[in-house]
């Protein structure tokens, strides 16, 4: 779709979205682990580990001092290092289908997902509690294809202590999802679970819009503008971040942009200019690497909902 006057749009890192990401940064790039396990220790456990995703994705080079397990600081601090690992895998494979990725792409992929899986598997033989651990291991348990019925072992381990961590449900939403080892009434039994269980406020109806533009990948766009599913998206927008408890931390803005991006192809923009508003100029991108062009069709719809929704 093609439109003119588009206000131009770039995405920002979520790392310096967040101050409290943005401060553990400068931290880890000046080699302060004290200051940056000091940061990372402050933060709730679902806090820490959209943080340590961040830090990891963030285009500086962080290079972590040598690995030990003894101390919680050491274990976190090794965390960190398995996330970086994880990162560097899922790069090393590029986002694209599976069929799309070379036999030596897979081949680093598993490399690095092997060296961020020992790493895991050290800080946990040191502390078996250890969330921010179990977090990273849904994920490396599905790029590894150890199954789902291991995966919910490790989501088990992070719930029995924190039942309502985002990140951890998000990675574990993704397995659900056909396209890996799922099914689409798993992802959205965990969903709509994961939403009810929530205290007003909390960002895990966001994982309501997430399965639902999941669908729309598979389906299209009429799939979106059903009356069932806008209502059900409605609700999860009014009990999350347009909630006046929700939290301005990691993963706020995040929901905010699935909202919009789903509002916008449920041809919804009164609806849609709420979460504009919020993001602006420099949005994070979440699912929006979904289109070819993320940040022209940002744009694009974002004027759309300016025009749609009363403001111009």
């Amino acid at each position: 779709m093609r439109g003119g006057g588009e206000s131009p749009v770039e995405f920002a890192e979520p790392v310096h979205a967040y101050a409290a990401s943005h401060r553990a940064l400068r931290a880890a790039v000046a080699g302060d682990w004290d200051g940056l396990v000091e940061q990372l220790s402050s933060m709730t456990a679902a806090d820490r580990g959209a943080t340590m995703r961040h830090l990891a994705w963030a285009d500086q080079k962080i290079t972590t001092p040598p690995r030990e397990y003894t101390t919680g600081a050491g274990r976190m601090i090794a965390v960190l290092q398995a996330h970086v690992l994880v990162v560097q895998a899922w790069r090393s494979r590029g986002l694209g289908h599976a069929e799309s990725v070379s036999e030596d792409q897979w081949r680093r992929f598993r490399e690095l997902l092997c060296l961020a899986e020992i790493i895991l598997i050290d800080v946990v033989a040191h502390d078996r509690t250890c969330v921010d651990a179990w977090d990273l291991r849904i994920r490396t348990a599905r790029g590894l294809g150890l199954g789902l019925s291991e995966s919910r072992r490790r989501y088990e381990q992070v719930g029995s202590s924190e039942p309502h961590h985002l990140p951890a449900q998000l990675d574990l939403l993704q397995e659900l999802c056909p396209k890996w080892h799922g099914t689409w009434e798993a992802a959205f039994e965990l969903a709509r679970e994961a939403s009810r269980t929530a205290p007003p406020g909390a960002l895990q109806p966001s994982l309501l819009v997430a399965a639902h533009l999941e669908a729309w990948v598979d389906d299209g766009a009429d799939y979106l503008r059903q009356q069932s599913v806008i209502d059900e998206v409605d609700w999860a927008a009014q009990r999350s971040v347009l909630h006046p408890d929700a939290p301005r931390g990691p993963g706020w803005l995040e929901a905010h942009s699935m909202f919009a991006q789903f509002y916008s192809l449920a041809q919804r923009p009164a609806q849609a200019l709420t979460h504009f508003e919020v993001l602006g100029d420099a949005p994070v991108e979440a699912l929006w690497s979904y289109f070819d062009e993320p940040a022209r069709q940002y744009a694009i719809w974002r004027n759309t909902a300016r025009a749609g929704g009363g403001r111009r």
